[in-house]
């Protein structure tokens, strides 16, 4: 009576156990939801930047939230910023944050042979095909309209909301009332920052991690600390400089010009003047750029390409 589209969202029977969908850890599902929050500008307390994005990935055997990501950009630095944060140590990154965790609390390190998603445009781009493909990750993208094939990752969004929610409420948490006529306009409550609610965000997964039981009365770190997975272990470094947004510029006699700064090239690197580069820059750091080269041989019809050694210092 209301359309095929709700019926296959809301009214269509399941079957299965999605518990038992995948027997060993290493297979990862991700999505994106936008938080039920307004957050305030660092710099000016008194400007509201938006609602952030939380990216997640949790593991279907186990349940783990295994990476996160929380920001005001979506897209696909964003969903390679998700692994990047599944891949490393976990002790070392809830310490940029003042957080103190042991590793047995978030034992996850390292990459997933599988990562399952929806069809969402930024899962699908060529950056993300291209990362899958660099350390051999299998993408299974789902058909419209079935959540309940990924339903970990969807009822740990649930989780995680409805765990700070009740804290927050006050301080730029959206009720339920959101769109009905006079309700409170909660941009004018909104006192956290980006960092502040990141933070927030990490002590709610340490939560959904080692203090929650699952049905056979163990937490999910506990239980993939038992299944000992075998994940692919990565440089940090390297994966961190091929998830940093690209581009395309030009070696000229003073060096190359991104962004209003100038960087200078080491007198060794084999580069020539008057062609064009493609670099990796991180949008926060302006001291370096990288430069991307591309390998003379194929390997199964696809152009291998690795980070070139040479570090660009910006030229004053």
């Amino acid at each position: 009576r209301e359309g095929l589209t709700h019926y296959q969202r809301n009214c269509r029977p399941t079957y299965g156990n999605a518990a038992q969908w995948r027997s060993r850890p290493g297979s990862f599902q991700m999505d994106a939801t936008e938080a039920d929050i307004y957050l305030v500008s660092r710099f000016d307390r008194s400007q509201v930047v938006g609602r952030p994005c939380i990216y997640m990935a949790v593991d279907t055997a186990t349940q783990l939230v295994t990476g996160v990501y929380v920001g005001l950009e979506a897209g696909e630095l964003a969903v390679l910023k998700t692994p990047e944060n599944a891949a490393m140590d976990k002790v070392q990154f809830c310490q940029q944050y003042g957080i103190e965790i042991s590793p047995e609390q978030w034992p996850c390190s390292g990459l997933p042979e599988e990562i399952i998603t929806d069809k969402g445009r930024d899962f699908l781009s060529d950056r993300v095909k291209e990362f899958c493909a660099k350390y051999g990750i299998e993408m299974q993208s789902l058909p419209p309209f079935m959540p309940e094939q990924k339903p970990m990752i969807e009822k740990s969004f649930d989780l995680l909301q409805s765990r700070f929610k009740p804290l927050l409420r006050g301080k730029g948490v959206i009720e339920d009332d959101a769109q009905e006529r006079w309700s409170t306009d909660y941009r004018a409550q909104a006192v956290l920052d980006l960092d502040e609610f990141t933070a927030i965000v990490i002590h709610c997964i340490v939560y959904l991690n080692s203090g929650r039981l699952l049905s056979s009365c163990k937490s999910p770190s506990q239980t993939w600390l038992d299944a000992a997975p075998a994940l692919l272990a990565v440089n940090a470094e390297e994966l961190h400089h091929f998830t940093l947004p690209r581009a395309v510029v030009k070696l000229t006699r003073k060096g190359i010009v991104h962004n209003g700064l100038t960087y200078t090239p080491d007198i060794s690197a084999p580069l020539h003047i008057g062609s064009n580069y493609e670099i990796a820059y991180n949008p926060s750091d302006s001291s370096a750029i990288f430069i991307w080269e591309a390998l003379d041989k194929i390997y199964g019809g696809t152009y291998q390409r690795h980070l070139y050694g040479c570090l660009f210092c910006r030229y004053a």
